[in-house]
């Protein structure tokens, strides 16, 4: 679990990706640094039921990989390398597994604060 926050706002988010596993893809989170985000759209059907659109933001720039996303996610059980956005709820967990809460609106808060933008530039940091 981590952080993401948008500079020139307030607006801050949990996020959860899968462990890190050498960049392995479909298995592992994103290795630190930093990534354009590229406003795309996708076929997941979390995204389509959180906004009514297939819009979100493509992760580049990550080497070895490729079709990473923002999407909602509550357990990384429902992610292949991409980044979930929810809120951090302390002791929260669903069937035993990490988790975040509120993905979809979350979300959605998060396409709102991008409206108008193609691109983004993400940073990842180690923080252990």
């Amino acid at each position: 679990r981590g952080t993401m926050w948008l500079i020139g706002s307030e607006w801050e988010c949990a996020t959860l990706e899968r462990p890190w596993l050498l960049n392995k893809k479909n298995e592992s989170c994103i290795p630190a640094g930093w990534h354009k985000l590229i406003r795309r759209t996708c076929t997941k059907k979390s995204v389509k039921n959180a906004t009514g659109s297939n819009v979100t933001f493509g992760v580049e720039y990550v080497p070895n990989r490729d079709g990473i996303l923002v999407h909602p996610l509550n357990t990384i059980k429902g992610t292949k390398g991409c980044i979930g956005v929810g809120q951090l709820i302390p002791g929260w967990d669903l069937n035993g597994l990490p988790g975040i809460a509120r993905s979809g609106d979350t979300f959605v808060e998060f396409l709102e604060l991008l409206d108008g933008h193609d691109e983004a530039h993400l940073t990842i940091v180690d923080a252990f």
